[in-house]
């Protein structure tokens, strides 16, 4: 059976994305993903694939980066793959570098625009050397992949290149009851990254109009301590900060909430043509989102009216969307049975079989 290593940067154990993937390609590989070692990470879970942390000095970071992809090579070195896998454009250097002297097989899968997020904006010279290492990488993959039509469109044209779609979309889970009951206070949920430009500081100016909810951050990032000063600056007793969850307990609380809040800057061109994880998460558990009026999501709910689209001047109005649609059940609870019927459109199994239908040529 052919070895393939899946090379990420992020902590494992949160990566559902990944791990959909490596159960799906383990069937006919020898699956191994590599990430990095976090500070404290949680264990591994037992999987029917392998999985390895990489321990390194730095923890964020250029340090981090260059540390990262030199172990990462050594590590493969030693290991001799033969398909890799990579996963955004801060693996590619290496898997590229391995895949050109082996003459190995490179997928690659794009997660988001990278050479447009808000961290590279204004940094012209570091935003060139990542567009070049983009371009060297993609021109050896075997396949391309990304997360949504939009940038499969962009990079398609960018590199003359075909990219295909595969969404990170939950497994198909049991039928759920529309009127099932959510905890007596409504509780609002805002699941991932807490980085720049992702709208969790507007989300919590807006609780100080919604005393009688809850808002749960459920997520890590630069900006986790920035939030919990302005909470505490505005004196904020209905917001909960969780950290990080696993999958599985992250799900719970996602099961729980009354409503889901997707919102992004539309400054930054990764976010603007971006398709978010939590989405579909909201939508897998029956819980209607507030999303960006952007590209991928307008196309999504022209399908299935899973939620409210607002355009990022209206942020700062976003208590008035939420009260809006607390005061009209009717509303809500059509876009609740949206969800239900959208689960059967967007789940895993359809992703699946377009992904082993890509990588079927490399068995």
């Amino acid at each position: 059976m052919k070895r393939l290593y899946i090379l990420i940067t992020n902590n494992i154990s949160f990566d559902q994305r990944m791990h959909k993937i490596a159960e799906t390609l383990s069937s006919d590989f020898d699956v191994c993903i590599i990430g990095s070692s976090t500070r404290r990470p949680p264990p591994l879970e037992q999987r029917c694939y392998k999985q390895q942390r990489i321990k390194t000095v730095f923890k964020a970071g250029k340090g981090f980066y260059i540390e990262y992809n030199f172990r990462l090579i050594w590590t493969l070195f030693w290991r001799k793959p033969d398909v890799i896998y990579s996963v955004d454009l801060d693996t590619l250097l290496p898997a590229t570098i391995l895949s050109k002297a082996r003459n190995l097989p490179l997928i690659y899968d794009a997660h988001e625009y990278f050479t447009e997020v808000p961290e590279l904006q204004g940094r012209t010279f570091v935003q060139n050397i990542w567009r070049k290492i983009e371009r060297y990488g993609i021109r050896q993959a075997s396949i391309c992949i990304t997360v949504g039509t939009e940038l499969s469109k962009i990079y398609g044209s960018l590199y003359s290149k075909t990219f295909y779609t595969v969404r990170n979309v939950p497994i198909l889970q049991d039928a759920q009851n529309v009127d099932k009951p959510r905890s007596e206070r409504k509780t609002i949920l805002y699941q991932g990254a807490v980085n720049e430009g992702r709208g969790v500081e507007a989300s919590i100016r807006a609780m100080q109009h919604l005393p009688h909810m809850q808002l749960i951050i459920a997520g890590g990032g630069p900006s986790l301590e920035a939030c919990k000063n302005l909470t505490e600056k505005l004196e904020l007793e209905n917001i909960v900060f969780t950290g990080m969850l696993p999958p599985s307990q992250l799900k719970q609380y996602t099961k729980k909430a009354w409503l889901g809040l997707n919102l992004l800057e539309g400054e930054s061109l990764n976010y603007y043509y971006s398709l978010a994880n939590k989405f579909f998460d909201y939508t897998a558990s029956l819980v209607p989102s507030v999303n960006m009026n952007f590209p991928e999501y307008s196309t999504l709910m022209s399908h299935h009216k899973v939620g409210l689209l607002i355009e990022p001047a209206d942020i700062s109005q976003l208590h008035k969307f939420i009260l809006s649609l607390e005061q009209d059940e009717e509303r809500y609870f059509s876009m609740k049975k949206a969800c239900q019927q959208a689960t059967k459109d967007w789940n895993w199994s359809t992703e699946a079989v377009q992904l082993n239908r890509l990588v079927d040529r490399l068995r």
